[in-house]
């Protein structure tokens, strides 16, 4: 991604941290985040997304996070989401390239069991 990811943690902070977490397993009002670039849209099992997430067949790239971080109801007219919009385009790049950096490692089923 082409934005400034420490800039795009403190914007996360503040725009986006009331409501999402970025721990596995704990989810605020929004699902957390951790994973989330390049993951499918509405994956998460202990969440329950709007329906409309949850057939939209997205997955979190630069493109489609750019398009619902800039206005999610428009985007997604009945998303769970309900944050101001960002028009910003900088500010987006800046949360997308945070947003691509967070990475866990994610459980693995050990088959030798």
């Amino acid at each position: 991604t082409e934005g400034d990811a420490d800039n795009g943690a403190l914007i996360y902070q503040d725009a986006c941290g009331q409501c999402h977490q970025l721990n596995p397993g704990l989810n605020k009002k929004g699902p957390q985040l951790m994973n989330l670039y390049g993951a499918n849209a509405a994956e998460l099992e202990d969440y329950t997304y709007s329906e409309g997430l949850a057939a939209s067949g997205w997955v979190w790239d630069a493109k489609t996070l750019d398009t619902y971080i800039a206005d999610a109801e428009k985007a997604m007219p009945d998303s769970k989401m309900l944050s101001d919009p960002m028009p910003d385009s900088k500010e987006r790049a800046d949360v997308i390239a945070y947003l691509s950096t967070l990475r866990a490692p994610v459980p693995t089923v050990d088959e030798t069991k």
